[in-house]
């Protein structure tokens, strides 16, 4: 099992191999102003942009004792 990960350090690494943010944004298809709100954790990161990135998100539900 892989271990978990941050996808905000995933994102700044997939921004690092673009020359722009503005040019990771529309390669990962996403606009340019909600690339900056993931960056700084401002918003959720969807199942589209986590599954671009190589990522999944996993849910634990712990049931109440």
């Amino acid at each position: 099992m892989k271990k978990p990960c941050d996808p905000i350090v995933e994102l700044k690494a997939f921004v690092a191999r673009y020359p722009t943010q503005q040019a990771a944004a529309a390669a990962i298809g996403i606009s340019p102003p909600m690339m900056v709100d993931l960056l700084r954790g401002r918003r959720t990161f969807s199942e589209r942009v986590l599954g671009r990135l190589g990522l999944t998100r996993i849910v634990v539900r712990q049931s109440a004792a």
